[in-house]
């Protein structure tokens, strides 16, 4: 399993249930951000129209 995926996947030890929920949400919201340009590339890739993609 990369690091990356060990920083999404696994929780972080001694936060609540909701502090859980949050780190994960904060932590899956920069996964997002960091490789939505990627993936717009390979939607238009394959759409050819970057209002689909």
């Amino acid at each position: 399993m990369t690091e990356l995926t060990q920083e999404v996947a696994f929780e972080v030890p001694g936060l609540t249930r909701q502090e859980q929920a949050a780190a994960k949400e904060s932590r899956f919201a920069a996964l997002v951000q960091r490789q939505s340009r990627f993936i717009f590339r390979v939607a238009y890739a394959i759409l050819r129209n970057s209002q689909d993609a």
